[in-house]
């Protein structure tokens, strides 16, 4: 059963990082069309980090189409990191003991 695995593995690892894609997008359009992003960059950052080497990964055993898709959502990550340090500058927020408080 495991040697089915290995042969089909760039395709289950696409069809996986596809589905990863296309969660974030909604995420990265509603941050995009409200400019404002909920996803703290102690998620955003580690998770771009931790793509790109997953990504790094599949470039070396020859996984191109997973290569293709894992770097799609690796943008997807960068992009909302991004969009966190953007859109945190342009709304005046203030520190308060049970969060951030916005004006």
């Amino acid at each position: 059963m495991l040697e089915s695995l290995q042969v089909h593995s760039d395709i289950i690892l696409s069809v996986c990082s596809i589905i990863f894609s296309l969660s974030l997008f909604p995420t990265v359009y509603y941050n995009y069309k409200n400019h404002l992003c909920e996803i703290p960059f102690s998620t955003s950052l580690p998770t771009f980090f931790g793509m790109s080497m997953v990504t790094m990964v599949y470039i070396a055993n020859n996984f191109h189409l997973a290569t293709i898709v894992g770097s799609m959502t690796t943008l997807a990550w960068l992009t909302i990191a991004v969009q966190k340090y953007k859109y945190f500058h342009l709304i005046p927020c203030y520190i308060v003991p049970n969060g951030v408080y916005r004006k």
